[in-house]
C-alpha cells in the first residue's frame, strides 16, 4: 500500500479519496502534506480538525495520529487544544506534535496548562514545559517562575531544557542556588 501511495499524485484526488487516505491508520508518507493542503483548500477545515482530534482521543496509539495532530494544529483553537491536552498519550511519541500544535496558540495556550500544575501531573508537566519552551514571552516566564519550586523539585531536566530555550535573564538568580 505504501508503494502505491508513493506513486500517487495527491492533486488528482477527490475529497472522499483524500479523506480516506488522511484518516487511514498507516505511517506517514511524503504525500501527506500535499493531502493536508488539498483538504485545507477544499474541505470544511473546522469539522476536519475536530474529527481529527476526536480520532486522536479515541485511538491515542494509532499510527495516523501524528498527521492528524499536525493538521489540527494548522487550525488550532482553545477548544481543540484543550481536547488534545486531555488525551493520555502515555509516552507514545506524539507529545512533540501536541506541543507544536497547542503552542500554535501562543500565549493563549498558557491558561490551558494550569490543570497539569494543579494536579502535579507527571505526564502533563513535561508536555507543558515543551509548549512553554517555544513561547519566549513574559507570560511563559512568569508561569514558570510561579511554579519554580514544583518544577525544580520534580521536573528539573525538563525545566532546564525550557529555561535554556527561553533564555530569560530572570531565571539566572534561581539557577545559581
Amino acid at each position: 500500500e505504501s508503494r502505491s501511495l508513493l506513486a500517487m499524485n495527491p492533486e488528482t484526488l477527490d475529497i472522499a479519496a483524500a479523506l480516506d487516505l488522511f484518516y487511514e491508520d498507516r505511517p506517514d508518507a511524503p504525500q501527506d502534506d500535499a493531502i493536508m493542503d488539498l483538504l485545507a483548500k477544499r474541505a470544511d477545515v473546522k469539522s476536519l480538525a475536530c474529527e481529527a482530534v476526536r480520532r486522536v482521543g479515541q485511538f491515542p496509539f494509532a499510527e495516523a495520529n501524528g498527521r492528524l495532530i499536525r493538521f489540527a494544529g494548522r487550525f488550532i483553537d482553545e477548544g481543540l487544544a484543550r481536547e488534545l491536552l486531555a488525551v493520555d498519550f502515555d509516552g507514545n511519541g506524539f507529545e512533540d506534535d501536541v506541543a507544536e500544535a497547542v503552542g500554535g496558540l501562543g500565549p493563549l495556550s498558557i491558561p490551558l496548562l494550569h490543570p497539569f500544575f494543579e494536579k502535579n501531573d507527571s505526564a502533563g508537566i513535561p508536555l507543558a514545559l515543551r509548549i512553554l519552551e517555544n513561547l519566549p514571552t513574559e507570560e511563559a516566564v512568569d508561569f514558570i517562575l510561579a511554579h519554580w519550586s514544583l518544577l525544580w523539585g520534580g521536573y528539573r531536566d525538563c525545566l532546564l531544557d525550557a529555561v535554556a530555550c527561553i533564555g530569560d535573564k530572570r531565571f539566572i538568580p534561581l539557577l545559581k542556588v
